[in-house]
C-alpha cells in the first residue's frame, strides 16, 4: 500500500476498506496480487474485502502511475507492486509518501534471470547473471530502478527487511500455492469484481 501523507502504518491498512476514504483510495486493475492474498487469509476474506475494496474505491491506476499518488489525486493506493520501492524513488525526490506491505507475512515476488539456450554470447550472458548476483550488480538496479534483492547482504531490501521486521511468506509456500492451481478460480472471481462498475 502507497500513501501520500504520513499515516500510521495500522491506520493505512485499515484504511483501505474504509467509508471514511471513500473515493480517495486508487486499485490496480491487475487481481494477482489479490490472488497471492489468498495464501494468508484465504479465498472468503479475499472475496469479501475485494468487494469492500471495489465499492469504496475511486479509480483504477496502473503500477506505473504512483506520480498520482504523489500528487495527492489518491491519499491512497491498494496495490502498487512494489510500495517500497516506490516510496524510495518519491521520498529521494522529496515527496511525503509511506509504503508498506499490506500483509503479515508479505508476499513477495522473484525476478529470476536466465540464460536463453540459443543465445550468441551464453558465457557472456552467465557472467551477466553473476554480476546482477553480487552488491555492486544490485547497486545498478537500485540506483535505476529502487529495487534490489533482501537476499543479498547489504543491499537496500535487505536492509529495510532486517530494520523493519518485516517477514516474508517463504518461497517454497509460494511455489507450491502456484504448483496446485494457484487460485485460478478465485483469479476469475476477483477479476470481475474488479472490473464491475460501481452501482
Amino acid at each position: 500500500m502507497v500513501e501520500h501523507r504520513s499515516l500510521s502504518a495500522r491506520t493505512l491498512a485499515s484504511a483501505v476498506t474504509s467509508a471514511t476514504w471513500a473515493g480517495k483510495v486508487a486499485i490496480p486493475p491487475y487481481t494477482s496480487w489479490l490472488v497471492q492474498l489468498s495464501m494468508i487469509w484465504g479465498p472468503e476474506k479475499v472475496r469479501d474485502y475485494t468487494e469492500k475494496l471495489v465499492a469504496i474505491s475511486g479509480g483504477r491506476l496502473g503500477y506505473s502511475e504512483d506520480e498520482r499518488i504523489v500528487s495527492g489525486e489518491f491519499p491512497i493506493m491498494a496495490n502498487l507492486g512494489g510500495a517500497v520501492e516506490s516510496m524510495w524513488k518519491w521520498t529521494a525526490k522529496g515527496a511525503p509518501v509511506k509504503g508498506l506491505a499490506g500483509s503479515t507475512p508479505a508476499i513477495s515476488s522473484y525476478f529470476q534471470l536466465g540464460v536463453p539456450v540459443n543465445s550468441a554470447h551464453p558465457n557472456l550472458a552467465r557472467l551477466m547473471v553473476a554480476f546482477m548476483l553480487t552488491k555492486e550488480g544490485q547497486a545498478v538496479v537500485q540506483k535505476y530502478r529502487y529495487r534490489s534483492s533482501h537476499l543479498i547482504p547489504g543491499t537496500l531490501m535487505a536492509n529495510y527487511m532486517k530494520d523493519s521486521g518485516v517477514k516474508l511468506q517463504s518461497a517454497e509456500e509460494t511455489v507450491k500455492f502456484y504448483m496446485e492451481g494457484g487460485g485460478l478460480e478465485l483469479k476469475k472471481e476477483v477479476t470481475k469484481l474488479v472490473r464491475r462498475k460501481k452501482k
